[in-house]
């Protein structure tokens, strides 16, 4: 799956590259990237983040991911949820990681926000502050790897509230 500058994703058969389908996504998602695609149930969600609305400041309320869900048949797309920050954060998104329905993020000042997709909450993202993180990357079974900035590498153990 990719995104190109003219909103659509392509989904290409991973054996042979062959194109099976390319969505257009409309004028609402212009100039995003896709940072995951899965199937449920035979829609395809497609989650896609907003590289112009990653600072705060830029846009209030506005959202920096979109989930979209598509019919990978008819090409039809639908925005499911759109995911925003804490009232609280300040800064700009630096890294992101998405592990299954897990999204975490790091903030240049080293705060770091968790958006899980599916949850009422999941909207605004849990936010941890004054974590001096630099780096997160999901690893398996909700563990977290974080890198500090004073140099440091920890695991942490992430459960939804």
């Amino acid at each position: 799956m990719r995104i190109f500058s003219v909103n659509c994703v392509c989904v290409r058969n991973v054996t042979t590259g062959q194109l099976l389908q390319r969505i257009t996504l409309g004028d609402g998602f212009t100039d995003t990237l896709c940072l995951r695609g899965y199937s449920l149930c035979g829609v395809l969600f497609v989650l896609l983040q907003h590289p112009s609305l990653c600072a705060v400041e830029e846009e209030e309320g506005g959202a920096l991911f979109s989930l979209v869900a598509t019919n990978p048949l008819t090409g039809t797309v639908t925005l499911a949820t759109r995911l925003g920050l804490p009232k609280a954060c300040t800064g700009r998104l630096v890294e992101v990681d998405v592990h299954g329905s897990s999204v975490v993020g790091v903030f240049r000042s080293g705060s770091v926000c968790v958006w899980q997709l599916g949850r009422r909450q999941a909207q605004e993202g849990v936010w941890f502050p004054e974590l001096g993180c630099q780096l997160a990357r999901w690893g398996p079974q909700g563990t977290v790897l974080m890198a500090h900035l004073n140099g440091d590498v920890c695991l942490h153990r992430y459960r939804p509230l």
